[in-house]
């Protein structure tokens, strides 16, 4: 492999692409790196399950949330120093700081509403420190509201004869929504739910 290595690369190509084989070779016989690479294999490795875990066919939605919480505290608790290199507080904290973010900034990106809902409905998950927060449980609740009256209307449509739902009566049944609503604020009262949401009051007064 070594002698592959040195006849496709080192010699071959344009002299850019030698100059970055040199590169890497040079960064593969340095010792030192091995240490921040050990280091990034223990950060990732968390991040590389919840990756195969949001990709797997039955693990469900709930478990993309679930695992946004389990990265979210590893690399809140992580030791960021490298082993065998004095690097100052500073380095560490910079290091972090930018994990973190990226962490942020993915999430925002990845987690949906309907991520947040999974999570709520998910027996695993109920007794779990871990719950979204009043924001994230709002949009999650308006999702499950909004998916109850979707269903009432396409049966009213159907029922009526209409292709819009606009001139339905103002008094077709909304039977799946009222009971949706109120199994679901059974189940948070049994569970122990957000009832300071006042979309949550507003059903359960209804």
């Amino acid at each position: 492999m070594e002698t592959a290595f040195k006849s496709q690369c080192l010699r071959g190509g344009t002299t850019e692409q030698r100059g970055a084989a040199e590169e890497t070779a040079k960064a593969l016989r340095d010792e030192g790196k091995w240490g921040a690479l050990t280091l990034l294999v223990k950060l990732l490795r968390p991040l590389a399950t919840a990756l195969g875990s949001g990709q797997a066919n039955v693990c469900g939605l709930g478990s993309v949330r679930r695992s946004f919480y389990e990265v979210e505290a590893h690399f809140g608790n992580f030791d960021y120093d490298v082993p065998g290199r004095r690097g100052d507080g500073g380095d560490r904290f910079r290091f972090k700081k930018h994990t973190l973010r990226c962490l942020q900034k993915r999430k925002r990106y990845t987690l949906r509403p309907i991520h947040s809902l999974a999570y709520l409905l998910d027996p695993r998950y109920t007794d779990a420190a871990e719950q979204p927060d009043a924001a994230e449980a709002t949009e999650a609740f308006a999702l499950l509201k909004e998916l109850a009256v979707a269903h009432d209307v396409k049966v009213a449509m159907a029922l009526h004869g209409v292709d819009d739902e606009s001139i339905l009566p103002a008094s077709y049944s909304r039977t799946t929504h009222g009971h949706i609503m109120h199994e679901y604020a059974q189940f948070k009262s049994k569970a122990g739910g957000r009832f300071e949401l006042d979309i949550v009051w507003e059903v359960l007064c209804t």
